[in-house]
């Protein structure tokens, strides 16, 4: 399930570990189901069975990546491997926890320009 599949729709989002993050408990789980077609997964342990459809890619890009959680949002910030926190290079969103969920990016824009030090203060839209 690599390849950066999410499905905001249904509060999914799955990481490279072919992990998924479970907003009832707000844990990593491990993801099971199957991958089909080439193009869609099925999760079955999220919190029921849910189709969930996105672009897979063979050789997928590998960022960094850091996560905070914290009461109403998740806070998702990837970057080339290696990069410093403290870099202008980070491509960052914000999931809120509550349903209907939602994804928000630093700066309005999906560009790797801000820091990872402090994602609570970057400006979310």
């Amino acid at each position: 399930m690599q390849g950066g599949i999410g499905g905001a729709q249904h509060g999914l989002v799955v990481n490279s570990q072919n992990k998924i993050w479970n907003t009832s408990t707000l844990a990593w789980e491990a993801a099971t189901g199957s991958l089909t077609g080439g193009a869609s997964v099925s999760v079955s342990n999220f919190p029921a069975n849910q189709a969930v459809s996105g672009t897979v890619t063979a050789n997928p890009t590998q960022y960094a990546e850091k996560v905070q959680v914290e009461t109403n949002y998740i806070y998702w910030a990837e970057a080339a491997v290696g990069s410093l926190q403290a870099s202008s290079v980070w491509r960052v969103r914000r999931i809120s926890t509550a349903d209907p969920y939602t994804t928000t990016w630093a700066d309005g824009n999906t560009n790797f320009d801000n820091a990872a030090n402090n994602l609570t203060a970057l400006s979310y839209s």
